[in-house]
């Protein structure tokens, strides 16, 4: 079977679930998609509040995943093999 898309899971080093970051790239493409899930718990009318204004403000903004193309990527390795070679 041939897979279209291949995701590399980054879990949070304090073990929450809901921090995972997800890194994804699809056969034949040069984008990589990075996604990081944070999702509060919090209570209905928080919730409601919190709806209205990712809706309504310009000033509050929710972003789920960021697409990165190869040049990205690549400045994205060096600098994490910077920080491994760093210690």
């Amino acid at each position: 079977m041939h897979e279209k898309f291949k995701s590399l899971y980054l879990p949070c080093e304090c073990g929450a679930t809901e921090h995972t970051c997800r890194i994804t790239r699809w056969d034949g493409e040069e984008q990589f998609s990075i996604e990081v899930g944070l999702t509060p718990i919090l209570p209905f009318w928080d919730k409601i509040k919190v709806s209205f204004l990712f809706l309504f403000s310009k000033r509050y903004n929710c972003y789920t995943d960021t697409i990165i193309d190869k040049q990205t990527a690549l400045e994205l390795i060096k600098f994490l093999q910077k920080g491994l070679d760093e210690e």
